[in-house]
């Protein structure tokens, strides 16, 4: 963790808080911060971002703009931070090589306040961000997010840091705990949605719900598994504006975790895509992960394998509609989200897996 202060007001980005973060991270030397500015600011329903002008008593290769976030005030009151996104700095992309998160100077986590703050390199003169919206990125778009992603996965590929994450391989008693959860929280989703979910619908879902048991211990293996962003959307990356810079940049590590890598794309096409849209693009961007993978050293996980735990994805991704709902995400959110990974199971003939388990 960090060893500064935790921020919770902009004011509190002195140039002396600067000069000793930015000292420690190693991008000053003998130099000091003259003076900071803030140049933007933004809310979220969640935190406050603020872009921070910086001056130096001498000429430096430090950034000049340094992007600051940190929780809202009471956002403690509402859903406590858990850190997740410090310890995913702090530990994890410390630790990659090349990797895709955009680089972090600072980040703290207060666990008696549920509060954070993440100080971050300002990356707006190379890349540009898209809303998070439900609109699909573009082509080029998504060829950047696949390759960031592959990227990542490649990074803890065979060596998933299952502790760091407070996760685990699953077991007969973990199987037990995710269907019972799951049942619970579908049938509570599919009383509240009543006569407006169809009997089509309610089919899958017991069929599904018989048969997580066995399609479950396919997680007893960590073939396959590597660090996961779980969030992924067209508003949590930073695109570049020339094809000659960095890559793609993955922000928002809030939800990060450990499980089957192309979870993350079922997330971004099955998940956010409808129809017409993921049929164009799914199966083409998909082949392109695996070989982004093959690419950045990743063996023994062939075509077939990555293309099951892909359907196996979308199928658990059945369930998380209902989660949103549970946690006052709102109604129309999840039936959407719900309509479209249906959509994607039977497009997916993910009921195959059900047969073969």
């Amino acid at each position: 963790m960090s060893a500064t202060a935790l921020i919770t007001d902009s004011s509190q980005a002195t140039p002396s808080w600067l000069t000793g973060v930015l000292t420690t991270s190693g991008v000053l030397d003998g130099a000091e911060v003259s003076s900071v500015r803030v140049a933007d600011r933004r809310e979220t329903g969640y935190h406050v971002i603020v872009w921070l002008d910086v001056d130096y008593s001498e000429a430096v290769t430090a950034p000049a703009r340094l992007v600051l976030k940190y929780s809202q005030p009471t956002r403690h009151t509402r859903v406590p931070e858990t850190g997740r996104e410090v310890l995913f700095y702090n530990e994890i992309a410390r630790q990659m090589v090349d990797g895709p998160a955009v680089r972090c100077f600072d980040a703290a986590y207060a666990s008696d306040r549920g509060l954070v703050h993440v100080l971050l390199d300002d990356l707006s003169g190379s890349h540009y961000e898209q809303p998070p919206t439900h609109v699909p990125p573009t082509s080029v778009e998504c060829r950047g997010i696949v390759d960031a992603l592959a990227r990542l996965h490649a990074s803890w590929w065979g060596k998933p840091p299952f502790e760091l994450a407070g996760a685990q391989l699953v077991d007969a008693d973990e199987i037990d705990r995710r269907v019972y959860e799951n049942s619970q929280r579908i049938n509570a989703f599919a009383d509240m949605l009543g006569d407006r979910l169809s009997d089509k619908r309610r089919s899958i879902i017991r069929a599904v719900l018989e048969g997580m048991p066995r399609l479950f211990t396919r997680l007893e293996s960590p073939a396959g598994m590597s660090v996961v962003h779980s969030d992924v959307h067209i508003g949590n990356f930073l695109y570049p504006r020339e094809e000659t810079t960095q890559g793609v940049r993955i922000i928002d590590w809030q939800t990060w975790n450990v499980d089957l890598a192309v979870r993350d794309l079922a997330h971004m096409m099955a998940f956010f895509w409808f129809p017409e849209h993921r049929g164009l693009h799914e199966q083409t961007l998909l082949r392109l992960y695996h070989e982004r993978l093959t690419a950045y050293g990743v063996r023994d996980y062939t075509w077939e394998m990555l293309f099951d735990d892909y359907r196996l994805s979308v199928t658990r991704l059945i369930f998380h509609p209902a989660w949103q709902w549970q946690n006052g995400e709102g109604v129309s959110k999840a039936w959407f989200h719900f309509e479209r990974i249906m959509l994607a199971y039977e497009d997916l003939k993910c009921a195959e897996l059900l047969d073969r388990a």
